[in-house]
């Protein structure tokens, strides 16, 4: 017996225990394989989802204007942040972030 071993190919089992194949890229959301793997249905899904999961870039949530978030988001992105030391504004957007 051959094993296929197709790449951003992912199994997933769910909580019945049933397996489950999906395509998952870095930073994008997973996408369902349908079809048995090997056949013409999965290799069909396979490719359009290589085809497609490059195209839809991520969307990032709004952040409401005035809020703590904004703020901070604003701050990340002025000159006097951007002008300390690279460990400084890492440490900083790291106590920042966990307050948001």
């Amino acid at each position: 017996m051959v094993k296929l071993r197709l790449r951003y190919v992912i199994e997933d089992v769910d909580r019945h225990g049933n397996v489950r194949l999906y395509f998952r890229r870095k930073g994008r959301p997973k996408i369902r394989l349908t079809g048995l793997p090997g056949t013409e249905e999965f290799i069909n899904a396979y490719q359009a989802a290589m085809a497609n999961n490059g195209e839809a870039p991520r969307q990032t949530r709004s952040v409401a204007r005035g809020s703590f978030r904004y703020v901070c988001q604003a701050y990340f992105a002025s000159p006097s942040f951007k002008a300390l030391d690279s460990k400084t504004r890492n440490w900083r957007r790291r106590a920042l972030d966990s307050i948001c």
